[in-house]
Order: C-alpha cells, then structure tokens, then sequence
C-alpha cells in the first residue's frame, strides 16, 4: 500500500470516527436528545469510548492476523478518539449530572425546569447517586436515591438513603460504614429475584 493509499485510509477513519460526535451535535441543536438528554449524551459518549477503545486494541490482533502491516498508522487515531470519546463522557457527567458540584445531590425535573439541590459538608464528596423505585408499580422518580458519601474528616464513608422526590431535605437514612468506600464512575441496582 501506497504513503497516499494509507493517507486516504486515515483520513477516512478519521472522518468516521467524527461522524458520530456530527450527529450528536445535530441531535442537540435540533432537540433530539429524547426525554432525558442527561442519559442520552452520556450514554452514548460512553459507549463511543468503549468501542474506540476496542477498536484500538484489535489493531495489533488484525495487523498480524491478516498480515497488513499499514493497519498499525490507525491504531493510533484510534485510540485518540478513545480518550476524545471518554473526555466527553466524562465532561458530560461532571457538567450535566454533577453541575461541577461533587459535594452535592441535584434533582433536576425536565418537565419544569426546577432544581433541588442537598450540599454535603465542606471537603465532603458524593458518588453517583442509585435511584431504586418505592415499589414495583410506583410513578416515575417514585423511590429512593442511594449513595455513598466519602468524610474527608473521617477518611470513611456513609451510605445515605434520599428521597428521590425532595432531595433538598438531605438524608431519610444514614448507614455510618467504619471504611472508605472507593469511588466508581457508576452504580447499580439490581432488584431482588
């Protein structure tokens, strides 16, 4: 392959890996995120970063395997729009989902713009929060937020238990754990089968 054939061949990867960032711009500008924007965008950002990112590490795997040494030029682009990719999604949920604020719970109701906002004490932080429904059959943001919450003071955490639908009152609940609890990016629920 040619210094031109392989030039051509980034540039196409190229243009294909911006392509979906494209349509998530215009998904935006047109008010096409769906009900819930927040979960859309970084959804998808986070699935664009992990298939970047396994896209990336099949480079070397398929330059031997099929015997194309010229695949190795892509492997780095690649794994930049990975890191792109993970930027954004990480931008996303720090600006969207956490307002910049890592010590605090905000409950944001799309319908009418309102905020409900529960501050941690100062050098406090919050992990993100897990929403579990009151019951099997409750309205939406019927339930309960679930989240640990890290006491620099203390060097532990606490489990707390909001009610989803009055963040602002702070904790219903407080489990005190003797250990710091390490943070995730994401939590989980899994109902009981």
């Amino acid at each position: 392959m040619t210094k031109q054939d392989v030039q051509f061949s980034k540039l196409v990867v190229f243009i294909n890996s911006a392509v979906p960032l494209t349509l998530l711009l215009w998904d935006w500008s047109q008010h096409q995120l769906g009900a819930n924007p927040l979960e859309y965008v970084t959804h998808t950002t986070g699935t664009l970063t992990l298939l970047f990112l396994c896209l990336s590490l099949a480079v070397t795997p398929l330059r031997k395997a099929l015997g194309l040494p010229w695949l190795i030029q892509w492997r780095r682009m690649l794994g930049l729009f990975a890191f792109f990719y993970g930027c954004l999604h990480l931008l996303a949920y720090t600006w969207f989902d956490k307002f910049f604020a890592f010590g605090a719970i905000v409950h944001v109701d799309h319908k009418t713009g309102a905020r409900q906002r529960y501050e941690l004490p100062a050098g406090d932080a919050a992990s993100e929060p897990v929403f579990v429904p009151r019951s099997a059959d409750a309205a939406e943001g019927d339930g309960w937020l679930l989240l640990t919450a890290y006491r620099a003071a203390e060097h532990r955490s606490d489990l707390l238990v909001l009610d989803a639908g009055d963040v602002a009152r702070g904790p219903v609940a407080t489990v005190q754990l003797s250990h710091r609890v390490p943070f995730g990016f994401h939590g989980n629920w899994r109902q009981a089968a």
